[in-house]
């Protein structure tokens, strides 16, 4: 549980919005139901962070870097940090099993963890606008069989 905390610290700390779950009500939304589509935000609630975040969206939100507590966000399925200032993704980010969509679009990424290549799931990858992206040699490989399989982005 204490990963879970750091996580609520980091968003706070990086002054990542908490979603209205009132305006959410108010538009006639389930606000745990919201966080399966929507992800707007990085909710405070531990049983939501848990149970119900399946969508992370934190495009253009000046975040650096992704702390290393992300991987126990296993129900995440969509994760978009395009448009920020991150130069390095945690290894822990591989532990989300159940990942299909990663968009990383410019940033200034220099390299992947090594087990990105373990994400059965994913389907989406988008990585353009990272310049300085280099990947091993294992990586290309999966990256030239993941373009014939799945989308993605350059």
């Amino acid at each position: 549980m204490l990963e879970i905390e750091n996580l609520i610290n980091w968003a706070i700390k990086n002054n990542i919005p908490e979603p209205d779950l009132d305006e959410i009500a108010n538009e006639g939304l389930n606000p745990h139901a919201y966080f399966l589509s929507h992800g707007g935000g990085f909710p405070r609630d531990k049983y939501d962070l848990i149970n119900n975040m399946y969508v992370l969206k934190l495009d253009n939100s000046k975040v650096e870097y992704l702390p290393k507590e992300i991987g126990s966000l296993t129900k995440l399925k969509t994760i978009n940090l395009s448009d920020n200032n991150i130069q390095t993704l945690p290894d822990e980010i591989c532990d989300l099993e159940n990942l299909e969509i990663l968009d990383i679009s410019n940033n200034d990424i220099s390299k992947l963890p090594t087990n990105i290549v373990q994400l059965k799931k994913l389907k989406v990858f988008i990585f353009r606008g990272n310049q300085n992206l280099k990947l091993t040699s294992t990586q290309e490989d999966w990256m030239k069989q993941f373009k014939k399989d799945c989308q993605y982005g350059y």
